[in-house]
């Protein structure tokens, strides 16, 4: 009799655990998490971005988080379970993911950007095909409720999608590598603030 009780209460453990991970894989909506790669290089990530850009005549559409970020996974989700959505994004963009965590910040990657990262996570960041950066969108402006607006989010698409002619850009950053006699440009003081939101 102790062995049958033993069992079946193995059996409801497992049934338990099981439950709680298909309820918790759909909360994220059963994104698989592969987008962003703290192994990455991310410098090696942008310059292969901008060479397709040119080759392609698109502007770049950067987006800086990670998996550790449920507005990420929930953008992610939006994004490709969206068929209208993804396909404007393909045919007009250049989409790159850059992961930025406690545990790889890309700093260096972050400054060819011109320090996004204030805008909060994750954040989209617009550059023309050479690499100058043009916007930097936060994510929250394209909110609705627990997830994304689509008409905000196309909207947003829409505006960045026609790469400027040369004579109309207004050059913040190029992505190019960074001259390490620049020094620092307040990206400190923005790290102090992800790593009260990371929980440091």
């Amino acid at each position: 009799m102790k062995r049958l009780v033993e069992r079946v209460a193995r059996y409801c453990a497992y049934v338990f655990c099981a439950v709680i991970g298909s309820v918790s894989l759909l909360a994220c909506g059963g994104v698989e998490k592969s987008d962003y790669n703290p192994l990455a290089d991310a410098q090696a990530q942008l310059v292969e971005a901008k060479d397709s850009a040119e080759l392609l005549g698109k502007n770049m559409l950067v987006q800086i988080g990670g998996d550790w970020c449920p507005w990420c996974v929930r953008l992610n989700a939006f994004i490709k379970g969206d068929a209208e959505i993804l396909e404007y994004l393909q045919q007009h963009y250049v989409w790159v993911h850059i992961y930025y965590g406690k545990d790889n910040r890309n700093e260096v990657a972050m400054k060819m950007l011109g320090n996004p990262t204030s805008k909060g996570f994750p954040v989209f960041v617009v550059c023309a095909p050479d690499g100058t950066v043009l916007h930097h969108q936060s994510t929250g402006e394209l909110e609705a409720g627990k997830g994304y607006s689509r008409k905000a989010i196309m909207k947003f698409l829409q505006a960045y999608s026609t790469p400027p002619s040369s004579h109309s850009i207004e050059t913040e950053t190029v992505i190019a590598v960074p001259d390490s006699s620049a020094g620092e440009n307040g990206a400190d003081e923005r790290i102090e603030d992800v790593d009260e939101l990371l929980g440091d």
